[in-house]
């Protein structure tokens, strides 16, 4: 099943305070809300929504090819119990991040309790894409 959704916005992003800047705030809820959180001391295994594979891209285009700058990152790990995966790709005048989950077996087993805490404590960096979306000028995105 593949989900489309195109959204034309006229004025975007929340002013930072104290200065013009603008930021937009996407959050690739879909992935996240698939992950169970855990605490890092857990012992017991972990059920995973087994099975799943997903694949979720978030696009921002912006027309009117105001510099969003270049950049590019991955991450990626294929673990016993699921794989992830994520890549950020900025290029002038667009903005691409896609996620991709998978789940190999229906449980995350104690003794890869810590790996998968470390591989997603930190899901605000993870899933979150305020801090590289900042625009210098207000009148760029509008």
């Amino acid at each position: 099943m593949e989900i489309i959704e195109k959204y034309k916005i006229k004025n975007i992003g929340k002013a930072e305070n104290g200065s013009s800047r603008k930021y937009i705030s996407m959050l690739g809820t879909n992935i996240n809300d698939k992950l169970p959180e855990i605490m890092e001391d857990r012992i017991a295994p972990l059920n995973l929504p087994f099975p799943n594979d997903i694949e979720y891209e978030i696009y921002v285009v912006n027309k009117g090819k105001k510099l969003f700058g270049n950049h590019r990152e991955n991450s990626f790990f294929d673990r016993n119990a699921y794989v992830f995966g994520k890549t950020l790709e900025i290029n002038p005048d667009s903005i691409k991040i896609a996620y991709t989950l998978g789940f190999h077996e229906p449980f995350v087993e104690q003794k890869d309790l810590k790996q998968y805490y470390t591989d997603f404590a930190d899901r605000d960096n993870i899933f979150s894409m305020v801090s590289i979306l900042m625009l210098t000028d207000m009148r760029q995105m509008e």
